[in-house]
């Protein structure tokens, strides 16, 4: 896939838990044909992972590209991440459902979705 044809959109918002205060946090969302909606997590200096954002609606690890990503369910008011780049420390990440949402719903890809959690449930195949 080109890059013309990925959308990004970056999210600021992240609340960064490890000690390390000084560390910044971003992630980038992607839209991608072959498996719809990924999140690109980074740590400034560092590489990036790329997660299926069905995976992180499920709460759960299984596929290949997420082996370095644990979720936490998105029925909680916050999500919990944990970011582990090869040859360094896991970075843990809260996130605060709405502000997944509301990025989410800004994406022409998904602006038209009525009902995101239902959008998440399918995703996930029916297990949320």
């Amino acid at each position: 896939m080109t890059a013309a044809a990925a959308q990004y959109m970056p999210i600021p918002a992240w609340d960064h838990l490890a000690d390390d205060a000084a560390a910044i946090v971003m992630t980038e969302l992607e839209f991608r044909a072959d498996s719809p909606y990924h999140v690109r997590l980074s740590v400034e200096g560092g590489a990036g992972v790329d997660v299926p954002l069905d995976v992180l609606a499920a709460g759960r690890v299984g596929r290949a590209e997420c082996a370095a990503l644990s979720a936490w369910p998105m029925d909680e008011e916050s999500i919990r991440w944990d970011v582990r780049v090869p040859g360094a420390e896991p970075v843990a990440l809260r996130v605060p459902r709405s502000v997944l949402a509301s990025h989410l719903d800004t994406l022409p890809e998904i602006a038209h979705e009525p009902d995101w959690d239902a959008f998440a449930r399918e995703c996930a195949g029916g297990s949320l």
